[in-house]
């Protein structure tokens, strides 16, 4: 299996306009508002080559929210995986291109923002953190077999992921969003992970994973390397049920610069797993409330 661009096929800008589409109704709205609620799609590809180093993370700076479902956590909960040894060189920006060593981003367009503002994820895969390392292809192969559905394209966290040449290492979620220019000139009220559930059974789990800001990293850095974890949100997802829409609120100081880039950490060895950028109609996507 070979890593996913946004939305299947999503390797170009969505022709650098802002297109309106309707929520998914597979999402919920982390305030309870309606799944119907307008929108827009933002979407961009970043790939670039990368140098190592050894990096520590940071003390907590944000706070937030999460939800499954009907459960509402602020629970705080502590991982063992605090660093990694990966710093990406080349972030996604304004810029365009397609050969190795560049980037494609979100296109300032003129227009004023919609709100809110849907931005989906251009990376969105699972690695797997020990020795030896684990790339995307074989985290996800781990995991799709662990969920033992017709589901592809899926991501797991798990402290010990001992499923097939899982090899008890850990299994982490790494997830990238381009950010439009145009953020910097408007007041964020808000901002908000929405993630969902697989459909098998084992997709379920006492602990969904916490969520951390990461160093810029690329689809060909993490062929190489897990992403080096930078603050602690403070954003534990609690308890997730299978074929469920997760939110979990983001810290609007987090939501700054060309991206965002996140990562999904385990906080316990029972394994969550969700959908990835092609296993469905629900795909991890930022979304942006505006003033």
């Amino acid at each position: 299996m070979t890593w996913k661009a946004a939305g299947g096929a999503l390797g170009a800008l969505l022709a650098g306009a802002i297109a309106c589409e309707l929520s998914n109704p597979k999402y919920q709205d982390s305030e309870g508002g309606s799944s119907g609620t307008s929108g827009a799609s933002l979407s961009g590809t970043s790939e670039g080559t990368t140098s190592s180093s050894s990096t520590a993370s940071t003390s907590a700076t944000g706070t937030g929210t999460s939800t499954s479902g009907t459960i509402t956590t602020s629970t705080s909960t502590s991982t063992s995986r605090t660093s990694t040894t990966s710093t990406s060189t080349t972030s996604m920006s304004a810029s365009t291109g397609t050969s190795t060593g560049e980037s494609t981003g979100l296109a300032t367009t003129g227009e004023p923002l919609p709100d809110p503002l849907i931005i989906p994820a251009t990376i969105a895969v699972c690695v797997l953190v020990g020795d030896p390392y684990g790339p995307p292809a074989l985290c996800e192969d781990e995991i799709v077999d662990l969920n033992a559905t017709a589901q592809l394209d899926l991501l797991g966290v798990d402290m010990a992921l001992n499923n097939g040449e899982g090899d008890g290492r850990l299994a982490e979620v790494a997830l990238a969003f381009p950010l439009p220019a145009e953020l910097a000139d408007v007041t964020l009220v808000s901002a908000r992970l929405e993630l969902q559930t697989a459909d098998g059974r084992v997709a379920a789990s006492a602990d969904g994973g916490r969520l951390w800001t990461a160093a810029p990293f690329t689809a060909m850095s993490l062929e190489s390397a897990a992403p080096s974890l930078d603050v602690d949100l403070e954003v534990p997802l609690g308890a997730v049920t299978s074929d469920a829409p997760i939110t979990a609120e983001i810290p609007i100081s987090a939501v700054t610069g060309d991206a965002l880039y996140l990562a999904l950490v385990p906080a316990s060895s029972d394994t969550a797993i969700y959908q990835g950028l092609d296993t469905g109609n629900a795909p991890p996507r930022l979304v942006i409330d505006l003033e």
